[in-house]
């Protein structure tokens, strides 16, 4: 058992020298040399390592819920695109370009996956190599994504963390734990759903990146979350009726408020309703409110008056302060505003294109991450 143990783990260095390579030696990084680096391991690693091949019944369960849960991803987020519009994709067009990105992409996920089955299997036994083995698999996927990326700032290390690696990270552990329980089948089936209609579908809901890589990263935890609730249900249903029924209930009520805060951090988050949500950089509304209060901005046009809190856009910037003047001239309306702790007012006059909406409330703190992520990136 130890040797078998020494040998997975000698597997898993060697493919992290393997990702070390192309990311940092290989900059001029080439899809279909990487593919073949990629089988030449896959079978030396057969013939080293070898596989196995396990009955499962919850195979089909597994599928199952894959299959619905992808499709449910698409219908959610293109239906929501009918109201928020729709951006054209990078990749090709072309019949032969989408032929040729769908062949890459397949060849890609089987062997990516045939390789992860191998080590899953003779590792099941090293809670330790499972881990690993996603960190592992997790770099290996970065290399297609990050090579021929520029990251020359705090800035753009922040980005690619946000936008590549914490997603694929939260998909490795699920496509882990689907190897796991059952083999590479439901992997690959998943893969293919979520990555193939990529290539075919020419446009996609215009969510912003953020809200897209968070809605990419919630998908595969709730896939898991249920399918580790199929597998509870299986073996407690037989051995401990009573104590399922329990577990049961609270995994509703959790699921259902889950679902819940992540719609409602969604909704403010992204400005696409009424309201917005609005993290506190500064001192200048000290007594009002702190530097790190979220506070949350009614975006419905109306009559704002003197004494008003309003959100508007100065520059680039987001910035929250209250109005000390209206001023009217021919039907148009212009605004003079100050900082409740500043001692001059602002510099500009504002027009109402340049407001965002009004203030309605706030909590207190809840803004801290952001603001102390802003102040890590910009200094």
């Amino acid at each position: 058992m130890k040797s078998q143990y020494t040998k997975m783990l000698l597997v898993q260095l060697f493919l992290i020298v393997f990702f070390l390579f192309n990311f940092i030696i290989d900059r001029f990084y080439n899809t279909y040399l990487y593919l073949v680096e990629l089988l030449i391991i896959g079978l030396v690693f057969w013939k080293v390592v070898g596989t196995e091949k396990r009955s499962d019944k919850t195979k089909t369960d597994l599928l199952l819920l894959i299959i619905i849960a992808t499709i449910s991803y698409y219908v959610f987020t293109y239906f929501i695109g009918f109201f928020i519009g729709f951006i054209y994709t990078t990749y090709s067009r072309r019949f032969l370009g989408i032929v040729r990105n769908i062949i890459l992409v397949v060849a890609f996920i089987l062997l990516n996956e045939s390789i992860r089955e191998m080590i899953i299997k003779k590792s099941r036994y090293y809670f330790s190599l499972i881990i690993s083995s996603v960190f592992v698999f997790t770099a290996l996927e970065l290399v297609t994504n990050v090579t021929l990326m520029n990251i020359n700032t705090k800035e753009d290390v922040l980005r690619v963390f946000l936008t590549l690696v914490v997603p694929i990270f939260v998909k490795n552990i699920f496509l882990t734990f689907s190897t796991y329980t059952t083999d590479k089948f439901n992997s690959i089936i998943y893969q293919l759903l979520m990555m193939v209609p990529n290539y075919l579908v020419p446009v996609f809901p215009d969510f912003g990146e953020y809200i897209t890589v968070t809605l990419l990263t919630i998908q595969p935890i709730i896939t898991m979350v249920v399918a580790l609730r199929i597998l509870y249900f299986k073996r407690e249903k037989v051995q401990n009726t009573k104590k399922y029924m329990v577990f049961k209930n609270f995994q509703k009520i959790f699921l259902t408020f889950l679902l819940l805060f992540l719609v409602l951090v969604v909704y403010l988050i992204s400005g696409f309703g009424r309201h917005i949500t609005l993290a506190i950089g500064s001192a200048s509304m000290t007594g009002t409110f702190s530097k790190g209060d979220l506070v949350f901005i009614d975006k419905k046009k109306a009559a704002y008056e003197k004494g008003d809190i309003i959100a508007f856009r100065q520059e680039n910037t987001v910035i929250v302060h209250r109005i000390i003047e209206v001023i009217s001239n021919d039907d148009n309306f212009y605004y003079l505003t100050k900082g409740d702790a500043n001692n001059g007012e602002d510099v500009w006059v504002l027009k109402e294109e340049d407001i965002i909406g009004k203030y309605i409330g706030k909590i207190k703190w809840v803004g801290w991450p952001t603001v102390l992520l802003s102040e890590l990136v910009h200094g």
